[in-house]
């Protein structure tokens, strides 16, 4: 172990220790004789420590005093070592002992780690050991008192990473310490290849890379197959590097061939980015009978498959080929089967009635040539995502999703209850319920102002009002559960919606439609005017313990014990924008993170509080932190902004990059600028990501914050979008000079 320094040290201190004059105070007695704790004879402290050998305490005392440990060439020694400094509260020397042995000298930890493994299961057993280690002498309770001490550690054993040899050779024998359904479910993996149930998935293989580390190599892996769990079945056989192959079209294009799943991983230089792509069928020699699918498709000659899709007056017979169907949808490798479609003439004849003829046409299409033409009907989107969980298109529902919550997200924000309803029993859009639930969580008016809202789901809304966390005003919520009561209940709806005209039987009706309903509301959050206008003309339908309590609580001020409590929001305090904007701003600061909700935006600075001025901002928005600034400016309803995952002032010197008169910028791969047309628009928002990293942000003594020099910036009470330095994207570009109106930042954590 090589020598190190402790720079905390004096460096007088090894004098110190070396000197026998009479300065010291104390003397310390190690190893077996010595005993009890400390004591003091004639001034000196005297301190007993048994349990740490005379050369162990002295490479310590050496480390106390100077700093420095010399080098030590025996495990045990270190070990011993690593002991003594946890008990003694030596931090930095455990420290320096575990990373010693990690990156130096593993070899010397995974050599006694077999030992240790080897010797472990007999050496726990009372009556086993080393005494009795000789399985052929054991009877049938030495097996019981084993199965006994391994009863917890055998579950963790990834049996289907053993082979049937070493399987038959090593774990056969121990057949009577395995629990009963795990042993079951060896036999059954072994004999019939049935995926087992409790048995845990096997470990991961060696990841071979240079670019990426392991565990986002199971990430990718879930992207090429989100189904199967068993991800650590597959394997990643490296076959080409550039930095060995080198790094051209022609070395590529040799040692990638063939049809073969493929998966590519780029590291560019001047970045930390990385790009990577998967394709199922290679990258080059791939057969090419493939490339002629879609001439197959249009030709009406060797077809061995007809469908015949759609119902009642819309139905369409469609050709196709049973061996590129099947090769393409696993549901039709079954549903094509003898057990399925039945055959005349040679012929596959197969009903899919619940499937309409242009939206089969456009999967047929998709299945053939990988293509699909743009859709611009909701509805149509909707039956093709339908369709394609059905017909276990993955890759299709993949591309759908994304679509519609990329490109298309207005569309699920104008009918969130038809795109919820439609996709919260599909298995294969997870993610698309996650995206509606999230939605709802952030503005919950897109749903109970939804066109179809008066027939959202009875436990769908009593899961949404029950919720502490909905944004939304209280008075909101009553007012859309009346409206959704009255449409949920018989003899009332639409055509009896005037309560001027309703009786005591049509009060009893709606108070039993929404008995469930009521008590969700939260009545301490309506104010006593909304209560008097909204709330108080439907007395007869609230439970009467409950209006007690209301009143109570206006009259008396006496807090109420049925009622539920305020909800327990987080509160997003702006005074610039609505809290609807800032979910898809979040979005744009993460766009791996889904569940957006988890992050807090924490108020720092609020110029009509804090005054607007380089130096107001600058004092407010100091230190490295990831932060978000917004800007309302005067004469327009425009507003911009800008996120830095780094701040503004004070950063670290690790980030700075000093240019030609000394001009000072800092890096940052994630800083963004954006702008909306109002406080509340989500159809307009334009944003323009950094380009030139090294250049994110510039520091500037005469500007608040400046974001790639002069991308965006504040100089006093005024802001400039000109990006004359073309270091972020040029979407938001204006020449005009804007007069700040309110600005504010926000520290964003999670």
């Amino acid at each position: 172990m090589a020598s190190f320094f402790n720079s905390k040290f004096c460096e007088n201190f090894p004098l110190i220790l070396n000197n026998n004059d009479n300065h010291y105070d104390t003397l310390i007695q190690v190893g077996a004789l010595s005993s009890s704790w400390a004591k003091k004879e004639n001034g000196m402290i005297i301190f007993n420590k048994p349990n740490i050998t005379p050369n162990i305490f002295d490479i310590i005392l050496r480390y106390i005093y100077t700093g420095k440990m010399d080098l030590i060439e025996q495990l045990s020694d270190i070990l011993k070592l690593s002991i003594a400094s946890d008990e003694l509260l030596l931090e930095e020397l455990f420290e320096y002992l575990r990373d010693y042995l990690t990156e130096q000298r593993h070899n010397w930890i995974l050599r006694v780690l077999i030992l240790v493994f080897n010797t472990t299961d007999m050496q726990q057993t009372p009556g086993l050991g080393r005494l009795n280690c000789d399985r052929n002498k054991w009877n049938n309770e030495d097996y019981e008192a084993l199965k006994e001490t391994l009863d917890e550690f055998i579950p963790l054993i990834r049996f289907t990473n053993i082979i049937t040899d070493d399987f038959n050779d090593k774990i056969e024998p121990y057949k009577d310490i395995i629990p009963n359904q795990i042993y079951k479910e060896i036999e059954e993996f072994y004999n019939k290849g049935t995926i087992p149930k409790i048995i845990l998935p096997p470990r991961i293989e060696k990841f071979d890379s240079k670019i990426i580390k392991p565990k986002l190599a199971k990430i990718i892996l879930k992207w090429i197959n989100k189904e199967d769990l068993w991800i650590s079945r597959y394997k990643f056989n490296t076959i080409y590097r550039g930095s060995i192959d080198g790094i051209n079209n022609k070395s590529f294009k040799n040692k990638c061939k063939g049809q073969v799943e493929s998966l590519v991983l780029i590291k560019v230089n001047y970045s930390n980015k990385i790009f990577g792509g998967y394709r199922s069928i290679g990258f080059n020699s791939i057969e090419d009978s493939l490339l002629h699918f879609p001439l197959i498709l249009n030709n009406d000659d060797n077809y061995d498959t007809i469908i015949q899709v759609g119902e009642n007056e819309d139905i369409k017979e469609f050709r196709a080929h049973s061996v590129i169907l099947r090769a393409r949808s696993p549901y039709f490798e079954g549903a094509l089967s003898s057990s399925w479609a039945k055959k005349k003439n040679d012929m596959i004849i197969f009903n899919k009635p619940n499937i309409a003829p242009n939206i089969f046409d456009i999967i047929l299409r998709y299945i053939y040539t990988g293509k699909m033409n743009r859709i611009e009907k909701l509805s149509d989107i909707l039956k093709l995502l339908i369709a394609s969980d059905e017909l276990l298109l993955e890759e299709l529902c993949d591309y759908l999703r994304e679509y519609l919550t990329k490109e298309r997200y207005n569309w699920i924000h104008k009918d969130l209850v038809l795109v919820f309803y439609t996709v919260r029993k599909l298995a294969n859009c997870e993610f698309l319920q996650n995206y509606c639930f999230e939605t709802i969580y952030f503005d919950p008016e897109l749903i109970i102002t939804s066109f179809s809202f008066p027939s959202l789901d009875k436990d769908m809304y009593y899961d949404l009002l029950e919720r502490e966390d909905l944004l939304i005003k209280e008075i909101v919520a009553w007012d859309y559960l009346i409206i959704w009561g009255i449409e949920q209940t018989s003899g009332l709806r639409s055509l009896n919606c005037d309560r001027n005209k309703w009786n005591n039987e049509d009060y009893e009706a709606l108070k039993e439609t929404l008995n469930e309903f009521i008590p969700l509301i939260r009545f301490t959050n309506i104010t006593f005017d909304d209560f008097n206008d909204k709330v108080r003309p439907y007395k007869n339908i609230i439970p009467n313990q409950i209006y007690k309590e209301i009143e109570e609580f206006y009259d008396k001020g006496i807090i109420p014990k049925i009622i539920l409590p305020p909800r327990k929001i987080e509160k997003f305090d702006s005074k610039i924008i609505k809290s609807r904007l800032i979910r898809r701003i979040i979005e744009w600061i993460n766009i791996e993170d889904f569940w957006i909700s988890n992050y807090n935006l924490n108020l720092i600075y609020r110029g009509s509080i804090d005054g607007i001025s380089n130096k107001s901002f600058k004092n407010k928005c100091k230190g490295q932190v990831k932060i978000l600034v917004l800007i309302k400016v005067n004469y327009s309803n425009k507003i911009f902004g800008g996120y830095s995952s780094i701040g503004f002032n004070s950063i670290e010197n690790s980030l700075l990059r000093i240019y030609e008169d000394n001009h000072r910028f800092y890096h940052s791969s994630n800083n963004f600028i954006f702008s909306l047309e109002n406080d509340e628009d989500t159809q307009n928002m334009k944003i323009s990501r950094v380009i030139n990293y090294d250049k994110a942000i510039y520091d500037h003594p005469h500007n608040g914050f400046n974001f790639g020099y002069n991308a965006f910036f504040m100089t006093e009470n005024h802001c400039i979008i000109n990006n004359y330095s073309c270091n972020y994207e040029n979407n938001i570009r204006t020449d005009t000079i804007y007069s700040i109106e309110e600005i504010e930042t926000f520290i964003i954590a999670e």
